[in-house]
């Protein structure tokens, strides 16, 4: 019998990961588990202390970036997006959000159901209804079974 074989196995081919050009290796974060790409600057998120502070206000964050950005949108007033359709900049992405739900209801006119009021998108008759009439007022329905029904289309 051969000893040297019996108990001790071959190592294991080595795996060959192939770097694919352009895709960068996410780590997982032992903390939070989401995968970042720099785990030394990503530790900083979870420090109880604030690094970095803004010069021109008392704003404070934890990363470069974060400041960074701070510094564009707030005193700089950077546009960050332009709408394709009209032309209009944004400084936040949200606005820029939320400017694009106008073009997704171009022409059409949306009543509420509740107080026959007109609204130029669904966003704005959504907010309408969170704002004007009580959250916890009962939805009308059409008929039992059928869905809710809040508003109404009158021009397509």
């Amino acid at each position: 019998m051969d000893w040297d074989r019996s108990l001790n196995p071959p190592a294991p081919s080595p795996v060959i990961h192939i770097r694919v050009p352009g895709k960068r290796k996410f780590h997982l974060c032992d903390r939070c588990g989401i995968m970042v790409n720099h785990i030394p600057s990503h530790i900083y998120i979870h420090k109880e202390d604030y690094i970095y502070s803004c010069p021109q206000c008392p704003v404070k964050a934890k990363s470069k970036t974060n400041l960074r950005d701070h510094i564009k949108t707030v005193h700089l007033r950077t546009v960050m997006k332009t709408c394709d359709i009209c032309g209009k900049g944004f400084i936040h992405h949200k606005t820029y959000r939320y400017h694009m739900l106008n073009h997704q209801d171009e022409g059409k006119t949306i009543e509420c159901v509740d107080c026959s009021k007109t609204f130029s998108n669904s966003i704005y008759l959504r907010d309408h209804i969170n704002r004007v009439h009580k959250p916890d007022k009962k939805i009308k329905k059409k008929k039992s079974g059928e869905g809710i029904r809040r508003y109404v289309n009158i021009m397509e």
